[in-house]
């Protein structure tokens, strides 16, 4: 039986006939690889890690598609050669098993070859299905950025749209730190504080933000609003920096305003850093500072432009 479906973190499924859950997903970000394929590889391992410790499950085990130019030609071997052993690396550093996989060759055509793509197919369990966590976020909760957050632009979706360039070095990556921040996950979680939860990846911060703001949307038919209160060191960074760098061993934690001070507690017993962001509301706007941004202007423009496109 399905418990979280797509558009979430993971796909949450319950075992039959027990109080058990399996979680799956997949991951990739084929620009990291581009620009550095042993630490796009490690990055991989990590943001489908991320998705499923956000679901609420351990991860227990990978699998890969590993989808390649022509490994004839010395450049496409050197991509492949060097994300299979970061892939390997950082499965062992979590004490993954890599179960199986499979490799695809001599992608490419006329105009070059397909960006060096090392799928990862990861599966986590949960002891019980009805802690399943979703990404929603709710009016009336309080919302934390968790973990390592050290934001960049290089390699990052605005600086590929807005410079028309994917730079040279890739987010720092601290496999130790993505450890702790899931383990404060797993532990607020079971004690019942944890109300939605993303991870940082492709887009950074304000695009996790908006898919946690969307993800109810078929469920209440509304759209929530949220106010921004930013303070030390959030504060300090670059806007864009901030809002649209990505950042790994990151997330985006809501939670009722009645556990907040327990989670925060928490958190400093874990030794993982915590920034409260603000509070999400019914308004259907984002506000920062005097800025205010209409939440179903944005949704409409990113729920309708595939048609658009296909029209």
């Amino acid at each position: 039986m399905r418990i979280v479906g797509p558009g979430q973190n993971a796909g949450v499924y319950r075992v039959p006939d027990t109080d058990q859950a399996v979680a799956a997903v997949t991951d990739c970000n084929s620009f990291y690889v581009s620009i550095d394929p042993y630490e796009g590889a490690r990055h991989a391992i990590a943001e489908s890690f991320r998705n499923l410790v956000a679901s609420g499950a351990v991860p227990a085990g990978v699998t890969n598609c590993l989808n390649f130019a022509n490994p004839y030609k010395p450049e496409n071997y050197y991509f492949f050669e060097r994300a299979v052993k970061g892939m390997s690396d950082a499965s062992e550093t979590l004490k993954l098993p890599i179960t199986s996989g499979n490799v695809s060759f001599y992608n490419e055509s006329a105009e070059g070859p397909v960006l060096p793509t090392p799928t990862i197919g990861m599966v986590g369990l949960l002891d019980d299905y009805r802690k399943a966590i979703t990404g929603i976020l709710y009016p009336d909760r309080d919302l934390y950025l968790v973990g390592h957050f050290r934001p960049s632009l290089e390699g990052s979706q605005y600086g590929l749209i807005e410079f028309e360039k994917n730079g040279v070095r890739l987010p720092e990556l601290d496999l130790s730190k993505e450890v702790e921040a899931a383990q404060l996950i797993h532990e607020a979680n079971s004690a019942g504080l944890v109300d939605a939860v993303v991870d940082l990846s492709m887009g950074g911060l304000i695009f996790a933000l908006l898919k946690m703001l969307f993800a109810g949307k078929d469920k209440e038919d509304v759209l929530p609003g949220f106010t921004f209160s930013l303070s030390g060191e959030l504060s300090s960074i670059q806007g864009d920096t901030l809002f649209w760098g990505e950042s790994a061993h990151t997330y985006l934690i809501a939670v009722q305003k009645s556990n907040s001070e327990n989670f925060e507690k928490s958190a400093e017993k874990n030794g993982v850093a915590i920034s409260k962001l603000g509070s999400s509301n019914d308004s259907g706007i984002l506000l920062l500072n005097e800025m205010e941004i209409d939440v179903t202007d944005i949704y409409t423009a990113w729920d309708s432009s595939l048609a658009d496109v296909l029209h």
